[in-house]
């Protein structure tokens, strides 16, 4: 960690420590296999003041991903650096940020790994967020792993600075991406993410879903003796604003569906 000159006006703590993600995505022919971002890695990113204050958490990255006849392992540090030019800036990996004792209290801010958002606190923490069983290959305490043949292996490389500003500098706003995939005659659902403010899905064809906004899990086993219906909405290219619900739920149809969800979170 070094310090780091806010506007010339204070100074801070930030970070540029780099993780090497590596992990399975599941088969990319089969959405019923693509896993969700459920684990969370340690990292020394954050910062602290001793009175709260407007912070900015940027996240960068890069991603490469493969699929091999035979099981992958890690990019090595030498094939890093040598395919370059073949890494996305779009890694896919994300960060969680809690801002002060947010993480014992209220699930943490997630975005993508590509973004960057203001918070407000006294102190700011922040964890990559990955499928399961992910490892951060750059720690030499990390286990051999190796992806199937035939699975999505993705190599990320994933930073982030938290700098203290003295006024807003245009990231009120993040986004996050996900998926939700809804088997044949089966509803689907989804939580929605913290600080969620508005969501579009895709594909945006009317007869893609109807879409429903509940208090409560319609999806949790065993099934929860209620839960409240709040809202609904269909498909569509316009973004639709969060109502006070907790999960998003698209209902069954004979047909099986993928669809790509994309948030608008804000501290």
């Amino acid at each position: 960690m070094r310090p780091e000159q806010d506007r010339g006006l204070s100074t801070c703590t930030s970070t540029q420590s780099e993780l090497h993600l590596f992990g399975s995505y599941g088969d990319p022919a089969d959405p019923s296999t693509w896993p969700q971002w459920t684990q969370t890695v340690d990292t020394t990113w954050g910062a602290s003041s001793g009175e709260p204050r407007l912070w900015l958490v940027a996240a960068r990255g890069w991603g490469r991903q493969r699929v091999g006849a035979a099981p992958l392992s890690p990019l090595s540090r030498a094939q890093v650096s040598e395919s370059s030019g073949s890494w996305s800036p779009r890694p896919m990996s994300k960060i969680a940020v809690a801002v002060g004792d947010m993480a014992t209290a209220r699930q943490p801010l997630i975005i993508d790994g590509d973004q960057s958002i203001e918070v407000y606190g006294a102190t700011i923490s922040v964890a990559a967020l990955v499928p399961a069983g992910t490892q951060n290959v750059a720690s030499p305490r990390t286990a051999a792993l190796e992806v199937s043949a035939g699975d999505l292996a993705v190599d990320d490389l994933l930073g982030c600075r938290v700098l203290g500003i003295q006024s807003p500098v245009g990231a009120r706003d993040a986004v996050l991406t996900g998926h939700l995939y809804a088997p044949p005659n089966t509803a689907a659902s989804v939580q929605i993410p913290r600080g969620a403010v508005e969501v579009s899905v895709s594909p945006a064809q009317p007869d893609a879903g109807a879409w429903e906004w509940r208090v409560g899990d319609p999806s949790a086993s065993p099934p929860l003796a209620a839960t409240a219906l709040v809202g609904t909405f269909s498909s569509t290219h316009t973004p639709v604003r969060v109502p006070s619900a907790t999960h998003l739920s698209v209902v069954a149809d004979a047909a099986a569906r993928l669809f790509s969800l994309t948030w608008k979170v804000r501290a």
